[in-house]
């Protein structure tokens, strides 16, 4: 446990420096926003808070799950900057990374950390700590890391007379496999999650397609590739295959049997593996035939929101605890998501019995090779995440067709961005 021990007594170095003239004494209460539910990670957050405030004496961190995902979160960030009162630390999406750097005046990291940020940074997959950088600055520590996937139910495989061992390879395959268990069984064949637009970035990118130009300043919803990613999508809906229906509807019905395929992330393999009536199997996001696989990464960062510099002293200390080796191998057990930190998966005190354990985290690992980092909004993010998510919805619920939902985001985003 030598690693761990270091962590903490550099942790305290900081806090002593920081908080030296008379308020060593003194504790400093800090707020961290995050989104993980009771069935996603909020047990673990909780327990990492703990641990956190056993071990040192100078802060007092409270964590402060927001309801909405991302986006609901980034409201109640843009109120609590706004009244003056922002957390001292909160998860930020990839995707909205270039979003609150631009809106809400975030320290950044390597600033945040007095000299100590490069000692973190050498523990992290090189590519991981680039997702949380944008042009050449720092503006978050990359924390949850994660890959979508495919949860299915080996029972309703057999059922149907297909085989659990080989799950579908591409979206085309996934099609027919659907039909089949809707055919045999009468149950729907898939649901791909809807809390946020990241769905349609897997069929964007996988047909090669991307929403913002090459100099990531305008928006191009639009494209024939984005079209024809949405009508895909429009077409499972269509055709009885996937529920209209949110995620807290469709996720226990997966569990109950009723759904054949789930497609989201993997940090949900805790809540799929210990909720669900059958041994939950896994297998990794399907491309579609003929083209190169893109897997958009998913996760956030933390980034630092204090203005007070004992506060954002303090929200370091709680930043280098959560990706510390130990934090880190609670929070991917606890969890699901990959490990952001580099030789994890080979030290037994960690993650070495990984896959032993947990085989189904062995899908997610396997595609790294594919994940690709996901644009960001350079105006607007939230209010551009909005407009797509109501596209979706009235493209999926047969209101609009793809082209005229898609053309009119477009309409909508480019008067957002101006």
């Amino acid at each position: 446990m030598r690693i761990r021990g270091r962590w903490i007594v550099a942790v305290l170095g900081i806090l002593a420096a920081t908080l030296a003239g008379g308020m060593a004494t003194a504790q400093t209460k800090i707020e961290y926003y995050h989104i993980n539910t009771s069935t996603f990670g909020g047990p673990t957050v909780a327990k990492l808070v703990k641990e956190f405030n056993e071990k040192q004496k100078l802060c007092v961190a409270s964590d402060k799950f927001q309801a909405g995902a991302y986006g609901g979160l980034t409201t109640a960030l843009q109120v609590a900057a706004a009244a003056g009162r922002p957390p001292a630390i909160a998860q930020i999406s990839y995707r909205l990374l270039r979003y609150a750097s631009e809106t809400f005046g975030p320290t950044p990291i390597d600033r945040v950390a007095a000299g100590e940020f490069q000692a973190v940074a050498d523990t992290y997959h090189p590519s991981v700590l680039k997702l949380g950088q944008l042009k050449g600055m720092y503006w978050g520590m990359p924390y949850a890391l994660s890959s979508p996937v495919m949860y299915y139910n080996p029972d309703l495989f057999k059922a149907a007379g297909l085989d659990p061992n080989a799950p579908p390879k591409t979206w085309e395959d996934v099609v027919r496999a659907a039909r089949t268990i809707k055919d045999k069984t009468g149950k729907f064949g898939l649901y791909i999650q809807m809390d946020d637009t990241w769905p349609m970035t897997w069929f964007l990118y996988g047909l090669g397609g991307q929403w913002l130009s090459e100099d990531g300043e305008r928006a191009q919803v639009n494209t024939p590739k984005a079209i024809k990613g949405m009508e895909f999508w429009a077409s499972l809906v269509k055709d009885g295959l996937h529920p209209m229906a949110k995620n807290d509807e469709a996720f226990p019905s997966f569990q109950a049997s009723n759904v054949g395929m789930v497609f989201t992330t993997i940090a949900r393999r805790n809540l799929f593996e210990t909720g669900s009536k059958f041994p939950v199997k896994v297998g990794e996001l399907p491309g579609f035939a003929g083209l190169p696989r893109k897997v958009p990464a998913g996760g956030n960062v933390l980034m630092a929101f204090a203005k007070d510099s004992q506060e954002r002293a303090c929200g370091w200390a709680l930043i280098k605890h959560l990706v510390s080796p130990q934090g880190i191998t609670e929070w991917v057990k606890g969890t699901g998501y990959i490990s952001s930190l580099k030789d994890l998966d080979k030290d037994p005190r960690y993650l070495g019995n990984l896959f032993a354990e947990l085989p189904n985290m062995r899908p997610a690992y396997a595609q790294l090779p594919y994940v690709v980092p996901e644009e960001n909004w350079p105006k607007k993010g939230l209010q551009i995440e909005q407009i797509l998510i109501e596209a979706r919805d009235a493209i999926l619920l047969g209101q609009v067709d793809a082209k005229t939902g898609m053309d009119r985001a477009q309409a909508k985003i480019e008067q957002a961005m101006r």
